[in-house]
């Protein structure tokens, strides 16, 4: 296939020119693009007051036409650009991506199939904060971490350390942020930031707030390329703001999203903001995501978890019971709820685990093969 790209972008070039799906890509001197099967139109060279002119020039349409757009802040000004390319057959790509993500949702859309081929990258977002999207995010890694044989990364990517549910020293990603952020950091410098427990292994958050500002999605990516070398899956605790490249990476990277919720109003409502206003904008969809329903109540006086899902328009994927004060003694002794063995808790995060085997083909291991597995080797050792 036959690319042109009508763009000011070096490096969106030099990813289309690294990519096997394409036998050539030019970047065409003129504005009549005629032997082409894919036209890639980047505002930075044709902005959207001139998009309809440059196509009224044009004396053959290509099969496939994509506009990307570098930045925009108004959701009235994207709709209306939606529409006009929308009305010429234009595909809109979203701000907020990198050259890479942009080459991705080029092929995604060209061959559908590729789409289910993604990396194993699950992304937690909140719908708020306090509603416990890291307490969830880490016991489900604790979970699949002890009933697969997969080493499972756990990268804590809201702009906070989260260090709140396990024992560390290690800085985790403020000890790695230099050479992530001039992208020449190594997978074994990687591995060292992480906090090992059996084969999972956790990037703790960065402690410095202000450095929040200087990920950028180019470089949450470059993170996960490398992750995505050490690790067979790799989940993310994307934090509850997103305004941050680290949130928007996050998001765009993953091929499989929770949004994590209470039966709090206040949460919904912060989240009917979060997608009118800014998913939109990005290209995020709602219906990407499963629910997660965290602390949950049972109530005739509140809504139940099947109202909420309804309210959200979202799949729900699991209830997780609210357990009033072992949530502080889970922070107070360094421990996720795993730890207290209640039947409720576990089960659910069990049901999310059997969700992520079914939709990446992992075996998970039963509890009773634990079991009889441990104490074969306790006979063994003791033998």
């Amino acid at each position: 296939m036959k690319v042109a790209l009508v763009t000011n972008s070096i490096d969106l070039q030099k990813e289309f020119e690294q990519s096997s799906f394409f036998n050539e890509v030019t970047i065409p001197s003129d504005d009549n693009v005629c032997d082409t099967d894919i036209l890639i139109i980047c505002d930075d060279k044709v902005p959207y007051t001139s998009l309809i002119s440059y196509f009224d020039k044009m004396q053959r349409r290509p099969n496939h036409v994509f506009y990307v757009i570098s930045q925009i802040n108004d959701n009235t000004l994207f709709d209306n650009i939606n529409v006009i390319c929308k009305s010429q057959s234009i595909t809109i790509i979203p701000p907020g991506l990198t050259s890479k993500q942009v080459l991705l949702k080029v092929l995604y859309t060209i061959f559908p199939n590729l789409d289910k081929e993604r990396n194993k990258v699950i992304t937690f977002f909140g719908a708020d904060s306090k509603v416990g999207t890291t307490m969830i995010a880490q016991s489900v890694a604790e979970m699949l971490s002890k009933r697969t044989n997969l080493k499972v990364g756990l990268l804590f990517l809201g702009g906070h350390p989260s260090k709140t549910f396990f024992k560390s020293a290690a800085a985790g990603l403020d000890n790695i942020k230099v050479k992530l952020l001039n992208k020449i950091l190594s997978s074994h410098e990687l591995l060292g930031a992480c906090v090992n427990q059996d084969n999972l292994y956790i990037l703790p958050g960065n402690d410095y707030i202000l450095d929040t500002r200087h990920y950028h999605p180019d470089h949450i990516e470059y993170l996960l390329e490398l992750a995505s070398g050490l690790f067979d899956v790799i989940l993310i605790d994307a934090g509850y703001n997103i305004d941050s490249g680290m949130a928007i990476a996050s998001l765009n990277s993953s091929s499989f999203k929770y949004l994590v919720t209470t039966q709090q109003t206040s949460a919904r409502e912060n989240f009917e903001r979060i997608a009118s206003q800014i998913f939109t904008i990005l290209d995020i969809r709602v219906n990407e995501f499963l629910l997660l329903v965290n602390k949950y109540v049972k109530s005739n006086s509140i809504y139940t978890a099947s109202q909420i899902s309804e309210l959200y328009k979202i799949p729900l994927a699991a209830y997780i019971p609210h357990l009033e004060l072992l949530g502080w003694q889970a922070e107070y002794d360094k421990k996720t709820l795993l730890a207290y063995n209640h039947h409720e808790y576990n089960s659910q995060i069990e049901l999310i685990c059997k969700q992520l085997a079914a939709k990446f083909n992992i075996k998970l291991i039963e509890e009773t093969e634990q079991k009889k597995s441990l104490l074969h080797k306790l006979f063994k050792f003791g033998g």
